[in-house]
């Protein structure tokens, strides 16, 4: 059975670079843009290119971050979305 999963660094790198070009473009944005929810980019690819472990690890750091940016953002406030 051929193998589907990938070797190398460059795989296993992409997840990051993806993740950390979502955060980039949330912190330059200055709020433009909705960017939160494509963190889970990230785990998605790594699930495709590598192997459940570090898929794991894709995705805690995708969390983390979004977490991050969301009290960045004051996301969990009371007063986020409503209307003014």
């Amino acid at each position: 059975m051929p193998r589907l999963r990938s070797t190398g660094w460059v795989p296993r790198l992409a997840p990051l670079l993806v993740l950390m070009a979502v955060v980039a473009l949330r912190l330059a944005g200055h709020g433009r843009y909705v960017v939160l929810t494509l963190t889970v980019v990230s785990p998605m690819l790594a699930a495709i290119l590598i192997g459940p472990r570090i898929t794991m690890v894709y995705a805690l750091a995708a969390l983390l971050l979004a977490g991050l940016l969301g009290i960045h953002t004051d996301l969990y406030n009371g007063d986020y979305g409503r209307l003014r």
